[in-house]
């Protein structure tokens, strides 16, 4: 194992994102270290042993990442900036007749020249180091043509992203692999066997490089940290059209895609139940099923708490095999048959959304999986918990009674006990409304209302998400992301 190493020298790195000019581009492509690394070849001379070098490197199989763990993924993080400039348009075509000093002549003039709005979007890494990771090291033979390769790269991407490379022989574990078995947390562009020629070839017919491919990372997840009852692959589908609804309506949403997941499953009793939550006779099943929480867009400064999606968890009780059956069975027949393949959900008077499976290159941050179920010591709530009972009425300490009743509900999935717990009717995640704002699920058999209520948990170690708790955690309520004090 060996990596390729950089660092920012000015502590920014600049780049635009592929699907929005206004927003950063992170991480970094491999494909554009590669392409640094290509002109580096050139600008020396173009030698054959570098040329062998990068045709070796082009043929190996995607690497993984080493990231600045203080440079969030999410591009409206405030560690990402957006510098705004208004540059001159190009130059004007003179008359190609007549010498008149007229309009035409001096708009040539700088003062006169229109100016565009252009933006220059960045992320700020610092000095930590950023890493590509290869599973096999260098023949002997290119290791040396790598290294003065590296030695030549001045900038990744943008004049603006100044840095200095280096092969490294000890690089550690990765923190985001290809084609990850947690699910893709983002798409990247990676070189190929026949980049170099490739890029000669571009470069010769005097075009823009063509597009790399383009595969899935995902973040690496370690087996032995404690998890809830749910996997940790999250099935994301985007809102694609249709009504535009807040996340306090949430139980509308989760029961009408739920609808479309019970007809999908119709015909086989192991997914109904599955997808139900319920036993043949009607009686709840005792055992972990099959939950759909919304995806909003919360946790920055501007965040609106609109619905941008949702998402499907399976019960981490199933086997893979039983988790690749239910999809393959049931996913294709919750889609309608419509290019690309859209999910219909009619809420009653909210009208009805249209749904398509995420597959974006660069999906927004709380449309990715890994947003979700990534490790932290630290959570706060999207959608308020709900607690299994009421307190009693004359409790001295209704707020410690609540306390209690979360932590007993991390006891029974397994989860350590927490630090602390803060309760609220409001989160801790911008953008989240408050907890009245959310409808109380539907009362008890009993005849008993419902507590629901925000909060912010810390545990005494990691968790991996995904986290869900409390009685409505199959439709949505008892949300909760890794959450830090900013």
């Amino acid at each position: 194992m060996f990596a390729i190493a950089w660092q920012y020298l000015t502590g920014r790195a600049v780049a635009t994102s592929p699907s929005d000019r206004t927003a950063p581009e992170w991480p970094p492509h491999p494909d554009r270290v590669f392409m640094a690394l290509v002109a580096s070849w050139a600008d020396s001379g173009a030698p054959p042993a570098g040329r062998a070098a990068l045709e070796w490197l082009e043929a190996q199989t995607p690497p993984s990442l080493v990231l600045p763990q203080s440079v969030s993924l999410d591009v409206q993080d405030p560690t990402a900036s957006v510098i705004k400039v208004f540059v001159p348009v190009n130059d004007i075509e003179p008359p190609k007749r007549g010498r008149e000093y007229g309009d035409t002549y001096l708009g040539l003039l700088p003062s006169r020249r229109e100016k565009k709005e252009r933006h220059f979007p960045s992320v700020l890494p610092g000095e930590e180091v950023c890493m590509l990771v290869f599973r096999e090291p260098p023949p002997l033979e290119h290791r040396a043509a790598l290294a003065s390769l590296c030695s030549h790269v001045v900038r990744i991407g943008h004049s603006r992203s100044l840095v200095r490379v280096w092969l490294e022989d000890n690089p550690p574990d990765p923190l985001w692999i290809p084609n990850s078995p947690a699910g893709a947390d983002f798409h990247l562009r990676v070189p190929y066997k026949g980049r170099l020629a490739d890029l000669q070839d571009d470069f010769n017919m005097g075009v823009r490089p063509r597009a790399a491919r383009w595969i899935a990372y995902g973040s690496v997840q370690s087996p032995d940290l404690p998890r809830g009852e749910f996997d940790g692959r999250m099935f994301v589908f985007r809102r694609t059209g249709g009504a535009q609804s807040t996340i306090s309506r949430t139980l509308a949403w989760t029961d009408a895609l739920r609808g479309v997941f019970l007809k999908a499953a119709d015909g086989n009793r192991d997914w109904m139940q599955l997808v139900s939550g319920h036993s043949p006779d009607g009686g709840r099943l005792n055992a972990p099923h099959v939950a759909f929480v919304p995806l909003a867009n919360t946790g920055h400064s501007n965040a609106t708490g609109l619905l941008m999606g949702f998402g499907l968890l399976l019960p981490a009780t199933l086997s893979p095999d039983q988790q690749n059956a239910f999809l393959y069975d049931v996913l294709p027949r919750a889609f309608q048959d419509a290019d690309p393949p859209t999910i219909r959900l009619v809420a009653g008077a909210l009208g009805e959304m249209f749904l398509e499976r995420e597959s974006q290159p660069v999906p927004a941050f709380n449309l990715r999986s890994t947003t979700w179920t990534r490790q932290g010591p630290r959570w706060a709530t999207v959608t308020p918990i709900v607690l299994d009972r009421q307190p009693p009425r004359r409790h001295e300490d209704q707020d410690q009674w609540a306390m209690d009743q979360i932590a007993d509900a991390c006891r029974r999935q397994g989860l350590p006990e927490p630090l602390d717990i803060a309760v609220s009717g409001f989160s801790s995640v911008p953008g989240v409304p408050p907890a009245r704002a959310f409808p109380p699920l539907p009362r008890r058999s009993d005849g008993g209302r419902r507590w629901h209520l925000h909060a912010t948990i810390r545990f005494p170690r990691k968790i991996a998400g995904p986290l869900l708790l409390g009685a409505g955690r199959y439709r949505g309520y008892g949300l909760l992301r890794p959450w830090e004090v900013p």
